[in-house]
């Protein structure tokens, strides 16, 4: 019973800080402060939260990230872009499956891709991803979500001056990316190639 208590709640204060983070959002409160970090020990940090969700389905977490990849962003902005991915993964895949978190550096941008082996989204559900009107699936074990989650995210990325996309993992399974600048000179380049 406590058990049940304990994930009612983590489910309940998630919906709630996923909602105050939309509505904070919307309200254009949210102002993008970005420095350089270092984005592993952000990933490390995530993975940690989640691991005890993850082992409780029987989901092994798997990483392929050097120890000290800097890149340039708002902390508290990728670190909601992350967890809310991460969230996602551990919510969509099934009792036993995998969740591999990787990241990599490639012209003046440092990209994550956490990929996991769930249930995967069909065409439609791929096109209205970041769309705010669609509708929040249960999770394998009926999970559930405000379905803002991903909006945020895209909110979130596109501040740090970022892309975010998705792509089915093969052979199942859905992969989430996510772009960021290396440093402030790649960011200022980036934004002089858009106007």
């Amino acid at each position: 019973m406590l058990l049940t208590a304990k994930k009612s709640a983590n489910n309940t204060f998630e919906l709630l800080e996923t909602l105050l983070t939309w509505a904070r959002s919307q309200m254009k409160e949210t102002t993008s402060r970005p420095k350089n970090h270092n984005l592993s020990n952000l990933l490390e940090k995530n993975i940690e939260l989640k691991q005890s969700s993850a082992l409780q389905k029987e989901i092994s977490i798997e990483k392929e990230f050097s120890g000290k990849l800097m890149a340039y962003f708002d902390e508290n902005m990728i670190n909601t872009v992350i967890r809310n991915i991460l969230n996602n993964a551990v919510k969509f895949t099934r009792p036993g499956g995998k969740i591999k978190i990787s990241a990599w550096e490639q012209n003046e941008e440092v990209t994550v891709c956490i990929a996991d082996t769930g249930i995967g989204l069909t065409d439609e559900e791929m096109q209205q991803l970041f769309d705010i009107g669609k509708t929040s699936r249960q999770g394998t074990l009926g999970e559930k979500g405000t379905g803002l989650g991903m909006i945020i995210c895209k909110e979130f990325v596109e501040k740090c001056h970022g892309k975010i996309w998705a792509a089915p993992n093969q052979p199942k399974g859905t992969a989430f990316y996510f772009t960021v600048p290396v440093n402030a000179e790649a960011q200022t380049s980036e934004n002089k190639e858009n106007q």
